[in-house]
């Protein structure tokens, strides 16, 4: 899983290295390849740092946690 937020400078990046990880596994993002990129919108970078408890922090730790416990 790749995390990167709206407003971030190296959403970019994380997009580009999502992807990059997805073609090596031969496939495109999602469960297939099995690389997920998440976008959080309207936040900037590092965002759950400086916000822990903002609900959009709390969701990406949800789905963070639910990715890596997935069989």
């Amino acid at each position: 899983m790749e995390c990167a937020a709206e407003g971030d400078f190296l959403r970019w990046r994380g997009r580009a290295y999502a992807e990059a990880v997805a073609a090596a596994r031969g496939g495109d993002l999602g469960e297939a390849a099995g690389v997920e990129l998440l976008e959080t919108m309207g936040e900037g970078h590092v965002f759950f740092l400086f916000k822990p408890d903002c609900h959009e922090a709390k969701e990406m730790m949800h789905k963070m946690v639910a990715f890596i416990n997935a069989p």
